[in-house]
């Protein structure tokens, strides 16, 4: 007996032995899969303004440069970010400051915002030194003309847009957009807690609870930390014929005092300038990201004319008032919380739309609220109920 027991521990050591070495050799190989970024460093010399990155391995790379603002942006793939990320610039470079993040699936982007129109000069690897690193060298210089590593756009012509077909008696579609993402990060509030990891948290929250239901299809535009385009945000939601779009975020503003939940509905005039500073911060999150808005003037032009349609906007604002109802008493809201602004991802033509920010990460009494998942609960919760109600009246 004693034996037949000793064999079988031994059959199950062996057998965890056994799944170890397969997930160190499996690991192991991801990590050579990867591009590690161990250390960045900038460097000038006469007029040019050199960036160095440290890699693991010499890999392909896509270097370019954005102008309006004028920003050099470059693609790695399947990167792991080791380095330190607080170096900054020095004060006589081209580059007043940098970011990075996940971009795309596998492609981390690095953006260096410049001081003035430049262009990459050459980029090259250096041989790896002793320590095994190799170097990926970007040499940058003020453009005098038009830059030559200029990211060339593929012109398409802007087609109308067409409204989305809906299907009776099906459950009605709510896309639930996590403001931010990936390189983005939104606001970063007190205590280092950043917008896109609360955005994310909730939106998965909302789903639970609008799922659990039974009442509604539900989708998130990001289901993970991935960076988004505006437009990218108002496809997705017409690719699954959206009858409701709801975009959440938290962002942060000067006033440190103020918090409190709040509903914003589209319009071109701000209701106050609050409105105003957040609508202008979230629409730069394209710009954030180093995405070339120059081919876009033209559809977003479309868009604003198509406007005058303003059943969709009136929808909007009905469901905004119904939201704020169900909101008042479970969950503390601005003095006043339905607000107006021209918000970039509101600007679906014929999707009703809102975009809500439940709180202040700049507020320390939000900032510690929003993170925690009872709070999302409850919110999901008032949400749910007021799209009950909203669909309920509209006899969908």
């Amino acid at each position: 007996m004693i034996k037949k027991h000793f064999l079988h521990l031994r059959s199950i050591f062996c057998s965890a032995v056994f799944l170890m070495l397969l997930f160190l050799t499996t690991s192991a190989t991801q990590a050579q899969d990867k591009t590690i970024v161990s250390g960045i460093r900038f460097g000038v010399h006469k007029e040019v303004t050199r960036f160095v990155i440290d890699l693991n391995k010499k890999t392909k790379h896509d270097a370019f440069v954005i102008r309006n603002p004028y920003r050099v942006v470059i693609d790695l793939p399947k990167t792991a970010w080791q380095a330190q990320s607080n170096l900054p610039p020095p004060k006589y470079s081209l580059i007043k400051n940098y970011r990075h993040g996940a971009f795309k699936p596998n492609i981390h982007r690095i953006v260096l915002d410049a001081k003035t129109s430049i262009d990459i000069k050459k980029s090259f690897y250096l041989p790896a030194n002793k320590t095994g690193k190799h170097r990926l060298v970007i040499d940058m210089v003020e453009a005098k003309g038009t830059p030559k590593a200029l990211r060339k756009k593929t012109i398409t012509k802007t087609r109308p847009v067409q409204k989305t077909k809906r299907v009776a008696n099906k459950k009605p579609v709510i896309v639930i957009d996590a403001g931010h993402g990936g390189i983005d990060p939104g606001a970063i509030g007190v205590g280092g807690v950043y917008e896109k990891k609360i955005t994310l948290s909730t939106a998965k929250m909302i789903k639970e609870t609008l799922e659990k239901s039974g009442r509604y299809t539900v989708y998130l535009t990001r289901e993970r930390d991935i960076y988004l385009k505006l437009k990218e945000r108002r496809d997705f939601a017409h690719k699954k014929n959206a009858d409701f779009f709801i975009s959440i975020h938290a962002d942060s503003i000067k006033n440190k005092s103020l918090r409190g939940a709040s509903v914003y509905t589209l319009s071109e005039k701000s209701s106050d300038k609050v409105a105003e500073a957040l609508a202008k911060t979230e629409n730069k999150s394209d710009l954030i990201a180093g995405v070339d808005l120059s081919d876009e003037v033209q559809e977003v032009t479309n868009i604003l004319i198509d406007l005058a349609q303003r059943e969709t906007m009136n929808l909007s604002s009905k469901f905004a008032s119904m939201l704020l109802k169900k909101l008042k008493g479970d969950i503390k809201l601005l003095r006043t919380p339905h607000r107006f602004a021209g918000f970039a991802v509101l600007k679906s033509v014929d999707i009703p739309s809102i975009l809500i920010e439940i709180g202040f990460l700049s507020n320390r009494n939000d900032a510690r609220l929003l993170i925690k998942r009872s709070f999302q609960k409850k919110f999901s919760q008032s949400l749910l109920r007021a799209l009950d109600t909203y669909f309920e009246s509209q006899k969908i």
